[in-house]
């Protein structure tokens, strides 16, 4: 019992540590930009940073292959605005973190989610068009 909870301890420290590991390389990423940890990094920023010692341990904290980054930056943006500030890069990091399997999961999921929203709009536009006849 005792070496059980002995190794829960241990498992949970190397998850924070791999959390505040997490936070603080994302931090750096920001701070590289324009506007520093306040700022908002665009897909092209994004993409030239791929090949940065700081973006390859961002990609290899959450386990994804850095030539998925066109696909982790569309998960990551999820108000489709074009760009991501930290809090939205950070939120993704903690809930991407896992194996690459997980990315594929969170793309299928943001995937479903807008055809769903497609079919509803047309949904809405064959009630409007038959309401009319």
């Amino acid at each position: 019992v005792v070496t059980g909870v002995f190794v829960e301890s241990v498992l949970l420290s190397a998850k924070t540590d791999k959390d505040h590991f997490l936070v603080s390389n994302a931090r750096e990423i920001f701070k590289s930009l324009d506007g520093g940890v306040n700022g908002e990094m665009t897909l092209e920023q994004f993409l030239d940073l791929v090949d940065t010692p700081e973006m390859h341990e961002f990609f290899k904290g959450i386990n994804v292959d850095p030539s998925e980054a066109q696909s982790l930056f569309d998960l990551i943006d999820l108000d489709e605005s074009g760009s991501i500030d930290a809090e939205e890069f950070l939120r993704a990091c903690v809930r991407l973190r896992g194996p690459a399997m997980a990315l594929d999961t969170a793309v299928l999921v943001q995937r479903v989610q807008q055809v769903s929203s497609d079919l509803q709009e047309q949904r809405q536009y064959i009630e409007t068009a038959l309401a009319g006849k």
